[in-house]
C-alpha cells in the first residue's frame, strides 16, 4: 500500500510524466513532456529523445504493437521504434498532420494514427487517410479504444464518442466528454472523463448502434460516490483493469480506485413519475388525468424519481 516515487535524482531526466506502456519484455516505457521517452529496466532509466533520432522531445502516447515494437504519437510526428532503431513519420510520408493525438494498432494489426488534421493508416510505410477529423474551435482530443467485439471508437473531447464503421465517424453520443476507456471481464465499458466516470454495458451500446433513437443507458460515478474530484487526468493509460478487478482511474487529485468484485449492480432504474404540474401560475399536484381548458398556453410537468441508492 506505499507508491514509490521516482523523479530526477533517480535518472528521470524529466519527471512530467505525459504516457506509459509495458513491453512484452516488462519493460516500462515512459513518455515526458519535454524529456523525450524513458526505459525503464532493472531500476534504471535510458533516455531517447532528438540525440537518439526520436521525432520530438514530447511524447503523448506509445503503443506496443504486436511484434513488440513501439509506436510514439508526438506534436512532430510519429516515431517506430523496433529492435533499437527510429524511423520517424510526418506530413511527408503521408501523415495528414505533424499534431499526433494518438497511434494505435487494432486487433487485425492496423497502425491507426488520430492527428489533427484527421485520422490516416499506415499502408505500405506511408499514411493515408482514412477519416476526417470534424473541424471545431474547441480543443481537440482524440483517442482510439476498441471493444471485444474488435469495434474501434474515437473519444473526442469535447465531442463525445463515436464509432467507426465504413469509411465514416457515427457519432454514438455528444454530450460526454470521455478521455479513456477499458472493458471490463463482465463486458462493462468504463469511461474515465472531464466529468467523472461512466459505466455502459456493451450489449447496451450494440443496442444503440442497431436502433439509433434508442438511448443509452449508463451509470456516472461522481462526487457522490466517493470521487475527490470529477477532472480524470489526459495522459495515457488513464483508467485501468487489474487481475483482482479493481479499477484504478488517474484523476487531477490522485488516483481513484473502485473494487468491481464488490459494487453493487441494481436489476432496475428507478421509476420516473410527474409529481406535480404547473398551468398558467398555478402547481397542481399530478392526479390520474390531466384536462387543459382551451386557451391554455403555459404548460410544466415536474418529474421526479425515488431511488434510495442516491438519496440526493
Amino acid at each position: 500500500n506505499r507508491f514509490k516515487v521516482y523523479r530526477e535524482k533517480d535518472g528521470l531526466a524529466n519527471s512530467c510524466i505525459w504516457s506509459l506502456a509495458e513491453d512484452g519484455n516488462h519493460d516500462l516505457w515512459v513518455g515526458t513532456w519535454g524529456g523525450g521517452l524513458f526505459r525503464f529496466r532493472d531500476g534504471h532509466f535510458v533516455q531517447f529523445s532528438r540525440d537518439q533520432g526520436l521525432v520530438s522531445k514530447v511524447v503523448l502516447h506509445i503503443a506496443v504493437a504486436h511484434d513488440d515494437s513501439l509506436w510514439i504519437a508526438t506534436p512532430d510526428g510519429i516515431s517506430h521504434m523496433q529492435n533499437g532503431r527510429i524511423r520517424n513519420y510526418t506530413t511527408a510520408d503521408g501523415l495528414t498532420s505533424n499534431e499526433v493525438f494518438d497511434v494505435y494498432e487494432d486487433d487485425r494489426g492496423r497502425i491507426l494514427a488520430a492527428t489533427q488534421g484527421g485520422i490516416d493508416q499506415l499502408v505500405d510505410e506511408t499514411f493515408i487517410p482514412l477519416l476526417p477529423t470534424p473541424q471545431t474551435d474547441s480543443p481537440l482530443s482524440v483517442r482510439f479504444a476498441e471493444d471485444s467485439s474488435r469495434d474501434i471508437y474515437t473519444l473526442d473531447t469535447p465531442n463525445g464518442i463515436s464509432l467507426m464503421e465504413s469509411g465514416a465517424l457515427r457519432t454514438l453520443n455528444e454530450d460526454w466528454k470521455p478521455l479513456d476507456m477499458v472493458e471490463s471481464p463482465q463486458h462493462d465499458l468504463w469511461f474515465s472523463g472531464t466529468d467523472g466516470i461512466l459505466r455502459i454495458a456493451l450489449s447496451e451500446l450494440k443496442r444503440s448502434v442497431a436502433d439509433g433513437d434508442v438511448p443509452f443507458e449508463y451509470a456516472r460515478f461522481d462526487r457522490a460516490d466517493g470521487l475527490n474530484t470529477l477532472q480524470c487526468s489526459v495522459g495515457a493509460p488513464g483508467i485501468a483493469i487489474t487481475p483482482d478487478r479493481k479499477l484504478w482511474v488517474a484523476t487531477v487529485k490522485g488516483v481513484a480506485m473502485i473494487d468491481l468484485a464488490h459494487l453493487p449492480r441494481r436489476s432496475h432504474k428507478p421509476e420516473v413519475f410527474v409529481g406535480a404540474v404547473t398551468i398558467g401560475r398555478s402547481k397542481v399536484l399530478a392526479g390520474q388525468r390531466l384536462i387543459l381548458v382551451p386557451g391554455t398556453h403555459h404548460i410544466e410537468l415536474h418529474l421526479e424519481a425515488v431511488d434510495l441508492a442516491s438519496p440526493e
